[in-house]
């Protein structure tokens, strides 16, 4: 029975590395997209474009490309850490924290990232 269950799960193949390696490419290219709106306020007339948020988005996309080539384990750590961090900034917009948070559209947007690239983290 126990070697049954080894086989079924070293069966199932882990796709944590190609989705944090995509989300890590989507958050380098928002960030950079960000850099050239800067002076427009928002981007895509919904998202509001900051030079910190910019930073953080080429930071974590950039740091989640780079665990992809670690490893999988890596890449799963990450992309819980970047995860939980988008997250946490959503909950921040959420709760009116008005320093670092997010307003808008942001707030659902870190919400979601936060959530799947937990997902992928976790597995």
């Amino acid at each position: 029975m126990v070697t049954d269950i080894r086989q079924a799960v070293q069966g199932v193949r882990d796709n944590s590395g190609p989705v944090t390696f995509a989300f890590g490419m989507v958050l380098v290219g928002i960030g950079i997209a960000g850099f050239l709106a800067v002076g427009r306020g928002e981007l895509l007339g919904l998202f509001q474009v900051t030079m910190p948020f910019s930073v953080l988005h080429v930071a974590l996309g950039a740091a989640l490309v780079s665990a992809v080539i670690l490893g999988p384990r890596p890449a799963r750590v990450t992309a819980t850490g970047a995860g939980l961090t988008l997250f946490a900034l959503g909950l921040a917009g959420l709760a009116g924290v008005t320093r670092i948070a997010p307003t808008g559209a942001d707030i659902a947007l870190y919400l979601v990232l936060g959530m799947a690239l937990t997902a992928v983290g976790r597995r």
